[in-house]
Formats: structure tokens, sequence, C-alpha cells
């Protein structure tokens, strides 16, 4: 039997040593992994209201799609660096009375960042594999748009408002950085393979705007994410 093993081994067909039983799979013994993922997210918009007291900030609901590389540094210990396409909208709603008569509007500004996360990923589980990230990230404000209606200057008649939002280099801050933590599941499909679900938030810690004028009011963006992703381990 030895011989017939070793003469099925040089042909390149390994003998089976599992007693003919499936072989667990065992995707944490990969150093590196590569990713794809599509997410949802609800992002909120913290900022004060000061000198305009009519105005209100809801969060607004987004998507996003990214990529990610892994590599393992201990069974229970990798570090994550990925970029994503990201939506962070918010709802403005602002109302006004004139003479007694009140008038209110309603715009969602969808703002679209380019984010790059940095995390160290601690995990444990043989199979499922649970995961905790912890770190920061790095972003870009690339584009903006706005829906809804305004009331022009001492008018109770709104306008309807459908356009690119326009940035201004004296006002905008279109760089930011902040927290990043969530929590994950791994499921492995194969021993290559494995489909990821995270819960991930992006906590901004720099201001959408540049000190521009006095007395305002700083506004930070804190996106929470549900990701779905497919892995592959090599």
């Amino acid at each position: 039997m030895a011989m017939g093993s070793a003469a099925f081994a040089q042909d390149g067909i390994s003998a089976d040593t599992t007693g003919g039983k499936k072989a667990p799979l065992q995707t944490f013994n990969h150093k590196w992994s590569v990713g794809v993922a599509v997410s949802g997210n609800i992002n909120i918009m913290t900022t004060g209201t000061a000198y305009m007291s009519t105005v209100t900030y809801y969060p607004f609901l987004g998507t996003g799609i990214g990529i990610n590389a892994n590599y393992r540094l201990f069974k229970w210990l990798s570090f994550r660096v990925g970029a994503m396409s990201l939506m962070k909208s918010h709802r403005w709603e602002n109302a006004i009375t004139i003479d007694g008569n009140t008038a209110s509007t309603s715009s969602v500004y969808e703002n679209r960042f380019v984010n790059i996360p940095v995390l160290a990923d601690f995990s444990i589980g043989k199979k499922t594999r649970f995961h905790l990230f912890l770190g920061g990230y790095l972003g870009y404000w690339t584009n903006g748009h706005i829906i809804g209606s305004e009331i022009p200057f001492l008018s109770l008649n709104d306008e309807g408002v459908n356009n690119d939002y326009e940035f201004d280099s004296r006002r905008d801050n279109r760089f930011e950085a902040g927290l990043a933590y969530g929590l994950g599941l791994a499921i492995p499909l194969s021993n290559r393979l494995e489909m990821d679900i995270d819960l991930i938030t992006h906590y901004g810690l720099t201001d959408m705007q540049k000190k521009y004028m006095r007395q305002q009011n700083p506004r930070y963006n804190t996106t929470t994410m549900l990701q779905l992703g497919l892995a592959y381990n090599f």
C-alpha cells in the first residue's frame, strides 16, 4: 500500500488520509485575502443650530461599494486596508414664519466620499469566525447633489431644487478623518472563498467646513454601514 500511495503522489494525485471524511474548512490558515463589498448605510450629520433655530437636520440612508486587502499576522490578528465609494447623506428641514404664516421646506444633501479605512482585525472561531475591527480612516468629499426645495429671502413661496452642490474653497473642507470600528462575521464557502457580513461605523472627527465665519457650527459625519462581501484567501 505504501508503494501505491507513493505512486499516486508522484502522478500528482494525493492519497486520501481522511478515511473518506470531508476535510474541515480552514480559511484562517491563509496569509492574504482580497475582497469586494457592497453596503447600505445611515449617516448622521451632527451639528448645532445656534443662529439657525428654525433648521433641523435628520439622518438619511445611503449606499457604498468597496474593495479591501487583508494580511493575517497571527491566527487571531489581521490588518485590513480598503477603499470605498460611499454616500453620506442628510436631510435638512427649515420652517420659517413671516407675519404669522409658516412655511416649511426640506432638502436632501447627497454627498459622495471616497474613504480609505485601515483596521486591526481581531477574530475568534474555527470555521465561522467572529471579528472585532478597530482603527481609523481618511476620506475625501468628491461631489454632492441637492434635491428638495428652498424658500427665497422674505418669501413663503418655496422653489424646487435639483442641482449639483457647488464647492467653495473658502468654506468647504473636503478632507475627512476619523475613527473606524465595528463587528463582523466570516462564513467559509470553501477553503479559499468566504462571505463577510460586517457592521462598521466611521466616526468623523473633522469639520466639513473651514473656519470661514464667526459663530459657525461644526458639522461632523457619523456613518454606520452594513456590508456584505466576498473574500478570496491565498
